[in-house]
């Protein structure tokens, strides 16, 4: 009787595993893509980098909470987008020159920007 519930069910899961698919957002294509803050290091106007640098411009980076079910906007959130932007610039880190939380606004609850200078560092 055991052996028979065990072919029987042996049976019905290879029946639906071929109609089972896995779908993910995750693209081979762009993995770069979605871990290239990663690279970028972050420094502030009190501890920047000890190396040469090369200036490539401004950086931004924001966090808005759109709405009352989205997770509040965060620094560390900002921080992430401007590291974004900077590596999308080609810099392998970013200054951070200041970080605000703005008021509540017609477009965000809460609203996190922050601002800072894309460096290239001499390695």
């Amino acid at each position: 009787m055991k052996n028979a519930l065990l072919i029987f069910a042996g049976i019905l899961l290879a029946g639906c595993s071929g109609s089972y698919s896995f779908h993910s957002n995750l693209d081979k294509e762009n993995f770069k893509e979605y871990f290239k803050a990663g690279d970028v290091k972050v420094f502030h106007t009190d501890s920047l980098p000890t190396q040469a640098y090369k200036s490539l411009g401004l950086a931004t980076g924001e966090a808005c909470q759109l709405s009352s079910s989205d997770k509040i906007a965060t620094e560390s959130d900002a921080r992430t987008a401007i590291r974004k932007q900077a590596a999308d610039l080609g810099a392998n880190g970013v200054i951070i020159r200041s970080c605000a939380t703005l008021n509540e606004s017609n477009a965000c609850l809460s609203h996190v920007l922050c601002s800072g200078e894309a460096i290239k560092i001499n390695e």
